[in-house]
Parts: structure tokens; C-alpha cells; sequence
């Protein structure tokens, strides 16, 4: 029998999170059938030992670190469901999340895409994107938004197939931003669903790779403003990431002449950042 959803995990050194993750998600109380598929980018840590321990999943191995992106690619080509739901291991989901999620898209057929209200560790309301915009992920009630976080995003299989999956020039970050704007290019609703919460613990990744993390933030934040805007706007944001990141090298210089060890990172990823500004991006 066909799922009717496709969970999809990319994993990358997330050992600790895995348990409270998985044990969530087959807990789940459904009415459909869902499959899982998980792809593990090259983790150092214990990660594969604990993955190959679930039979129901089907895993993927990489040998290197392909990205979150394309990560999620490669097990989209595998999935089988009507729906995909991009899933972090660093979540926890309710037992009623993925019925009552599904529910929502099913009754209304043109969303093209939904968060559930993702909560912190504490238990704190997480928002989602620019903190402009914050009070709205403290509605009680499910509200049309422009921007969601790929941490728990349901969408439909056949809008991914028709995007082309998620953009595999950014590696990391920003994914959920391209993916938010593509749906709006073709006038899909995305929509905020409070109506059921899920724990999003956060920074899992990026504290695994920590430097290459925020040289990622910039190339990707780049990347999306050439792609999605006027050139002369590309240009004036690329100025001022500049001024940005040549400040922070500064004060990222002094503070490494106190402590090399603790800083040394920091410095040589500004490093690379303000070279990678100086040079541009090309699509």
C-alpha cells in the first residue's frame, strides 16, 4: 500500500538527538501510513550505529557530507508519498502532529505548504524567521504567512518535484527561505498551524560544524538576494555584509591576539567570508 507521507531526515552528527527524535515520530497516532526515509551525511559520531538499529526507516549512507539540500534530494527521489514532511532530528514531535498537520492540508487541498508551532527546549514559543514579523507565530489559530522554518515543513511531493527539490548551491541554511519563495512565485499560501506544537532544540548542526556554519549563513543569504532581486539591490546588500564582516574580523582579530585558541576559527571563517564578499556570487 502507498504511504500517503514521507518523513524525510538528513542527519549529520545528531547522536544525541536521535532517540527522542525517532521514538516521537513512531509513536505517532495516525490513520495513514507513513514511511521514513533518513540519509546521514557522513556523521563522525555514533549516529549510523544508533540509525541501523531502526528497521523501519529506509537509510542512506553517504560516504562525504553532500549538504542539507541535496541530502534531501536524494531521499525525495526515493519517496513515495502523496505528502513530504522536510523533518530536523533535532525535533520532537507530538502524538497528534502528523494527523492533525495532514488533516489541515487535506481539507485545504490549495496550501501549499505549513509549520506547526515549533517550540524551544524550555518549552518557549521558537519564531520562525525575522523577529519583525514574531507575533504572528503567537497565534492560537492557523494564519496565512510568507516564511516558515524548514525544521518541520509539510508540503506535497508534486510541488518539490516541480521546484526541483530544495537548491543545492546552498549547502546549508537558507533552504527554507528559497523554498518559501518559490511557493509564493507560484502563488501557493504557506500557513502557520498552531494548532499542534513540536519541539525544535536548534542549532544541532551548526554547533557540529561551527565556523563552516556561519561562512554558509552569508554565502547562502547572498546567494538568495542575487537570485531573487534587482541587481542594484544585490550590490547595496553585498556592500553592507561587507562592512558587516570586515567589523567582525576586527574585533574577531583582537579578541584571537588574547585567546588563538578559542578564536582561531572564528578569525579564518571571516576570513573566507569577507574574501567571499569581495569576489561576489555567480548563480
Amino acid at each position: 500500500m502507498q504511504p500517503l507521507l514521507s518523513v524525510i531526515l538528513v542527519n549529520y552528527n545528531g547522536e544525541h538527538f536521535l532517540e527522542e527524535c525517532f521514538d516521537s515520530l513512531f509513536n505517532s497516532q495516525t490513520n495513514f501510513k507513513f514511511e521514513t526515509l533518513v540519509l546521514d551525511n557522513a556523521s563522525q559520531d555514533q549516529s549510523l550505529k544508533k540509525l541501523r538499529c531502526y528497521k523501519d526507516i529506509t537509510l542512506i549512507e553517504n560516504k562525504v557530507n553532500v549538504g542539507f539540500s541535496r541530502g534531501n534530494n536524494i531521499c525525495l527521489k526515493q519517496a513515495k508519498g502523496f505528502y513530504t514532511l522536510l523533518l530536523n532530528t533535532d525535533t520532537v514531535l507530538k502524538q497528534d502532529s502528523l494527523q492533525k498537520m495532514i488533516d489541515f492540508m487535506q481539507n485545504n487541498p490549495k496550501v501549499g505548504a505549513l509549520s506547526p508551532m515549533l517550540l524551544n527546549t524550555d518549552g518557549s514559543i521558537q519564531v520562525q524567521g525575522s523577529f519583525l514579523g514574531s507575533w504572528r507565530y503567537y497565534r492560537k489559530k492557523a494564519c496565512r504567512i510568507s516564511f516558515i522554518c524548514g525544521a518541520c515543513l509539510l508540503t506535497k511531493k508534486d510541488i518539490l518535484d516541480e521546484i526541483g527539490g530544495l537548491d543545492e548551491h546552498l549547502f546549508f541554511y537558507n533552504d527554507d527561505i528559497d523554498f518559501c519563495k518559490q511557493l509564493a512565485k507560484r502563488k501557493l499560501p504557506i500557513y502557520y498551524f498552531p494548532d499542534t506544537q513540536v519541539i525544535h532544540h536548534g542549532g544541532l548542526s551548526s554547533k557540529s560544524r561551527k565556523a563552516d556554519a556561519l561562512l554558509d549563513g552569508y554565502k547562502g543569504s547572498l546567494y538568495l538576494c542575487k537570485k531573487f532581486y534587482h541587481p542594484l539591490i544585490y550590490v547595496v546588500y553585498r556592500l553592507l555584509m561587507l562592512v558587516e564582516a570586515s567589523l567582525k574580523l576586527a574585533i574577531t582579530q583582537c579578541l584571537y591576539c588574547l585567546k588563538p585558541k578559542r578564536f582561531q576559527e572564528h578569525k579564518k571563517a571571516y576570513v573566507s567570508i569577507v574574501t567571499f564578499l569581495l569576489k561576489g556570487v555567480r548563480l
